[in-house]
């Protein structure tokens, strides 16, 4: 007795763990093969993260594709390619890392100059300390009911990364609420 019971329980704990997984986010996978010019993919992986789930299947997982460009790519380069991407997808406001988000004009070079901005002024205070400020894209998902943040960050060492994370879930994706203009931590 106490054989099948542990048996029906593997059987029931196998199938909840293949064959209920949701299926890749199709819009994962077509960021996951976008060929930027001055962007390298960081990994073919592209696992679902369910956070704390415990081993759970989640059917609403949080995708993130990362990309990175060598510190003698331009800024607005990486700007550029990346917020006219962003675009294509869904753009719905955007701000500099830990600022108040607004919604993008319809020129988008005033986005790219802002981006540009910030990852190319060093507002580190001592010798060989590099701190540059990022810039944060987000679509609300109100397109395809998937939401969209993007990370453009640059690293101390000169060095581009890019996060586009993605999910159904907004409350692992993140809300965002348009306020005021777009300022830099240097501005008032």
């Amino acid at each position: 007795m106490k054989r099948s019971v542990l048996l029906a329980l593997c059987v029931v704990a196998i199938s909840a763990t293949t064959g209920c997984s949701p299926q890749i986010e199709p819009m994962a996978i077509k960021i996951q093969q976008k060929n930027f010019e001055h962007l390298q993919l960081f990994s073919e992986e592209l696992a679902p993260n369910c956070g704390a789930s415990y081993g759970i299947p989640c059917q609403q997982p949080l995708y993130s594709v990362y990309f990175f460009a060598g510190s003698s790519i331009n800024a607005r380069d990486v700007c550029a390619s990346v917020i006219e991407f962003q675009s294509q997808l869904e753009l719905d406001a955007y701000s500099a890392e830990g600022a108040s988000e607004i919604a993008p004009p319809s020129d988008l070079n005033e986005v790219i100059d802002f981006c540009v901005e910030g990852l190319e002024r060093n507002l580190g205070s001592a010798p060989n300390q590099n701190y540059y400020e990022g810039t944060v894209l987000y679509g609300d998902g109100g397109e395809d009911g998937l939401g969209k943040v993007t990370v453009i960050s640059r690293r101390d060492d000169g060095s581009y990364f890019v996060d586009f994370s993605i999910g159904r879930d907004k409350g692992r994706i993140g809300y965002f609420e348009i306020q005021g203009e777009p300022k830099h931590i240097i501005q008032e």
